[in-house]
């Protein structure tokens, strides 16, 4: 949703799917006596409360993807978990947090990004980043070759697999569907 004065939001769900902070979480942060716990603040427009999208993303740059902490007690050591089980584990849930870029929202987040990452984009994304840059980006001129779309999230996904130390192979991140294309919630 787009708020004239706020600028890009999301709802409290898309939070919790982009951060992995519970609902519970946000809404106890909601809270006028939890409000100062927060890492990001919340606006309340009827009945839905609301976060900036510029916001989550600088958290999430800054504090990557919260994961569970698994505390083990004296009869949890008596059945370790192999490293290769962790390894697994970890290399799905950046899988799982690349999936949730698609594009349906990487030209939001490319927008709110664009001049933080210029060099990193242009670098994986020639030749013709520097050409598509302004008529693609912010003019909605991506209509005009549609698997730009597709060619947005793998751009993405790479920064974000780069930026949060995912190391996930090129082949991985291509093997991650990239969403409707065109996608369907996007205006022309």
């Amino acid at each position: 949703m787009f708020h004239p004065v706020y600028g890009d939001l999301m709802t409290a769900k898309e939070v919790s799917e982009a951060t992995h902070l519970t609902m519970n979480q946000l809404r106890n942060w909601r809270n006028d006596s939890r409000a100062h716990l927060a890492p990001f603040g919340s606006i309340q427009l009827g009945g839905t409360s609301y976060y900036r999208r510029v916001v989550v993303q600088d958290y999430l740059e800054e504090q990557g993807v919260q994961s569970g902490n698994y505390r083990m007690t004296e009869r949890d050591k008596k059945f370790p978990l192999s490293e290769s089980a962790l390894a697994d584990i970890d290399k799905t849930n950046a899988i799982a947090t690349l999936a949730k870029f698609t594009t349906e929202n990487v030209c939001s987040w490319l927008e709110s990004q664009i001049d933080k990452h210029t060099a990193f984009i242009s670098k994986t994304w020639e030749p013709t980043w520097h050409s598509l840059r302004e008529d693609y980006v912010t003019k909605n001129n991506r209509w005009d070759d549609v698997s730009w779309f597709a060619t947005a999230v793998h751009t993405l996904r790479t920064i974000i697999n780069d930026q949060q130390g995912f190391n996930l192979t090129a082949d991985e991140l291509q093997a991650i569907p990239v969403g409707n294309v065109p996608p369907l919630n996007e205006k022309k």
